[in-house]
Formats: structure tokens, sequence, C-alpha cells
């Protein structure tokens, strides 16, 4: 998992993707909120013995900020 840079959602995503690959063969999760100067959710991951752990919560856990999202690009109905 290389080269993971993007927005909260995405990290979060990112997290839980990196929990399913075995130890041995998964390289680093990296956090680069830093990186991104828009905050779309907020985001607790817990971290253990310097690994980052998907939270407890539903989904991805993550508590969107819809505000930062604006308006849909487009809608789909079915």
């Amino acid at each position: 998992m290389q080269d993971t840079v993007g927005s909260v959602i995405a990290y979060s995503a990112i997290v839980h993707l990196g929990a399913t690959v075995p130890p041995r063969t998964l390289r680093h999760v990296l956090n680069c909120e830093d990186m991104v100067t828009l905050k779309t959710a907020r985001f607790d991951a817990p971290t253990e013995d310097g690994r980052v752990l998907p939270p407890d919560a539903p989904g991805l856990g993550i508590e969107v900020d819809e505000s930062a999202l604006g308006e849909p690009i487009a809608v789909w109905n079915s």
C-alpha cells in the first residue's frame, strides 16, 4: 500500500483495507492528513505498537463534515 495520499475519508478507507493485509506483506499505511488542507471528516483511529487500527465505529468510522463537501456534482435515482 504505497502512495495512499488523500482526504480523511480516503485515509479511513485505506486503514480498513490495510487491516485485511497480512502484516508480512504490508509495507505501510501512511497518514498524510497534514498534506490535505480541507478536512472532510473526523477520524479517530487508535494506534497500537506503531500500527494504526480501524476503529470499532460503524462503516469507515468517520464523522463526515457535509458542509466541507458542498453540493453533489450529480445525483442518480433508481
